[in-house]
């Protein structure tokens, strides 16, 4: 078996089969050696597996990884293991998707620029597994925090829908927060056509009457749904 299938498939044992309850939030800030030496993560199958695959100190990029994949877990302390058995098995049997939740999980962790991104995906992995969301839209939304400048997207959780969208004037300007929330697909522009007429009062300076061109800014399906579970 090679390292990417034992990766994956002791996440999913992990994620399937671990009791989680113990993980905390302090947990994930302590010294992954110390974490290591004194065994408080030894009985997680993908954390024994990742700090076994080398017969030397980890190295930094294996640290971070770990690093990512404990505060991914930490975030999944509260739910029920029956449940994420349930639904992970759901998934990998299903015919819709052809790569299994395990390994998906590993290429979403590992795109993640840090540790609080891999939170953001495992905020949104307990939500699939409340049912709130179904799998299609974690994997969209999991797309979205890992191609997002990060800045951007914490900004963007902490602003209200209400001020988020809105009517851009022609003669206003488009933020780059703006265009990188279109861009990642968090929120759509639609700009209204513009129209130009004979102006019907002849005593007015302008000739013309233009119209239209104004924008609408609005958050996206997937956007409301991010808002909804992590905002």
């Amino acid at each position: 078996m090679s390292d990417i299938n034992k990766l994956s498939y002791s996440l999913e044992r992990t994620l399937k089969d671990s009791n989680l309850h113990s993980l905390t939030e302090e947990v994930g800030e302590v010294a992954l050696d110390s974490l290591l030496k004194e065994g408080v993560l030894k009985d997680l199958p993908i954390v024994g597996l990742i700090s076994g695959l080398t017969k030397t100190a980890l190295n930094i990029q294996d640290q971070l990884f770990l690093k990512k994949i404990i505060r991914f877990l930490t975030e999944l302390s509260d739910t029920d293991s029956n449940e994420r058995n349930r639904l992970i098995t759901k998934i990998d049997e299903s015919e819709e998707f052809e790569i299994k939740v395990g390994e998906k999980l590993l290429y979403i962790i590992d795109k993640c620029d840090d540790h609080l991104s891999s939170e953001y995906v495992a905020k949104l992995f307990r939500s699939f597994l409340n049912e709130e969301i179904d799998y299609s839209e974690f994997l969209r939304g999991a797309t979205i925090i890992q191609n997002i400048f990060s800045e951007d997207f914490k900004f963007f959780l902490s602003k209200k829908v209400e001020e988020l969208e809105k009517e851009i004037e022609p003669t206003e300007s488009i933020s780059d927060f703006e265009n990188n929330l279109v861009n990642a697909g968090l929120c759509v522009m639609i700009t209204d056509e513009i129209k130009v007429e004979d102006e019907w009062d002849r005593d007015m300076h302008q000739k013309y009457r233009v119209e239209g061109g104004s924008t609408i800014f609005y958050l996206t399906n997937i956007g409301y749904k991010i808002k909804q579970v992590l905002g």
